[in-house]
């Protein structure tokens, strides 16, 4: 799984590129909204370490699915589209997309447990052939989580998430204090670093 963190700004950038023009208040709502609503896929290993096996897998079961993508997206584009100022189509195209990249960031992570994209209809899951995002650890238990937020590799997967997807994010937000070209780079020399480590090193 990509960590807590590569999720929830990824989902930051999904609702900046989505979102449109809102009053600082209400965007800050909404980028926060797309940082927790990006990490909901993931809470299928807190009701696995709850309440045992409830989807097809413990990990990367029924919340990694584009059905159950699409009816959040549809659920939370219905509540909050007025608060936002959104038609419902782009409220859905908001949230619904920013639980995709959830998706598609553990497609990319190319190791772990496959992404059922396609379950019900298809129960076949799908793993990039290569390592392209850094990968986090997890553990099925109260006690491995615990330690999983300590484990070094995980903290080093995490500073290399931030080198790769805060650039976007400062862009997208028109707060960068670099330019543009210069965040561009360091987001794809990032990205060129994780291919390497985690496909040649680790």
């Amino acid at each position: 799984m990509s960590s807590i963190l590569g999720h929830g700004l990824v989902g930051i950038s999904v609702a900046s590129a989505i979102g449109g023009n809102q009053p600082e208040g209400k965007r800050r709502k909404l980028l926060l909204m797309g940082a927790v609503i990006a990490i909901v896929p993931d809470l299928d290993v807190l009701a696995y370490i709850a309440f045992g096996p409830l989807g097809i897998t413990p990990h990367r079961g029924i919340t990694h699915t584009l059905l159950f993508a699409a009816m959040m997206g549809a659920a939370l584009a219905a509540i909050s589209r007025r608060y936002f100022s959104l038609n419902f189509r782009r409220a859905f195209l908001l949230f619904s997309g920013v639980m995709v990249s959830h998706l598609l960031l553990d497609y990319l992570m190319g190791c772990g447990p496959a992404v059922p994209f396609f379950w019900p209809f298809a129960g076949q899951g799908y793993l990039f052939p290569y390592k392209v995002v850094p990968t986090a650890y997890y553990a099925l238990s109260s006690k491995g989580l615990i330690f999983a937020l300590l484990y070094p590799p995980n903290i080093f997967c995490m500073l290399l998430e931030t080198v790769i997807f805060l650039p976007p994010i400062l862009i997208l937000n028109r707060k960068a204090t670099l330019p543009k070209w210069c965040l561009i780079a360091i987001s794809i020399i990032g990205l060129l670093c994780s291919i390497a480590i985690y496909n040649r090193l680790l």
